[in-house]
């Protein structure tokens, strides 16, 4: 597992995915956001790989940022968002915390940025089946949606050689982890991705 994370770690760059030297592509959605897309496109996903989800295992520093979870307006966004995220933090997967009152809010100084950003590339690994399939989909769809969740989600298919990451406009994107990984696979996902009514999908490599 530890060949894992190194793997991850060298293979993507974590202040910017799409930066990475083996970066493939992405799909997202091409509309407005509606209720319901991010749903979309994590059973596209749980569905195109079902015959490998056996062989995921995420790297996640998921965390909440308790100072801006459920701060909506919208009273049904943060019932929404509170419904996808409790059960993963009961779970362990998904911590809570302040930031304002473990980091200050010295929000200019050197030590307040490398704090959160250490906390935020402190990638964990698991395994797919340690997770129950609802908080595993929980888990696909919250970072495309739910605010004030933190960090960095890959599911990675040891045998594909791929890295996939869901993000914030209702997608995924894919980063290979080696020169032999399976090109043909990833394209596959995203060119059917791009098909989906709503979203378009980029290739790159």
């Amino acid at each position: 597992m530890s060949d894992i994370l190194s793997l991850v770690r060298t293979s993507i760059k974590l202040d910017g995915y799409g930066a990475s030297d083996r970066f493939i592509g992405y799909f997202e959605e091409s509309i407005k956001y509606q209720p319901g897309m991010a749903e979309t496109a994590a059973d596209f996903f749980l569905k195109h790989y079902q015959a490998y989800l056996h062989d995921i295992a995420v790297a996640s520093s998921l965390h909440i940022n308790s100072d801006d979870f459920c701060t909506s307006k919208n009273a049904a966004e943060n019932e929404h968002d509170l419904k996808l995220i409790q059960p993963l933090a009961s779970a362990g997967w998904i911590p809570a915390l302040s930031y304002k009152k473990t980091f200050g809010d010295d929000y200019e100084s050197p030590e307040h940025g490398a704090a959160i950003e250490k906390m935020r590339n402190n990638l964990k690994l698991s395994r797919v089946d340690e997770y129950n399939p609802i908080d595993f989909r929980n888990l696909l769809i919250s970072p495309m949606i739910v605010y004030g969740l933190m960090g960095h989600c890959f599911l990675v298919f040891e045998k594909l050689g791929l890295a996939f990451y869901p993000h914030d406009y209702r997608g995924f994107g894919i980063v290979a982890l080696s020169d032999d990984a399976d090109l043909a696979s990833a394209h596959d996902f995203l060119t059917k991705a791009g098909d989906l009514e709503g979203y378009f999908s980029v290739l790159e490599k």
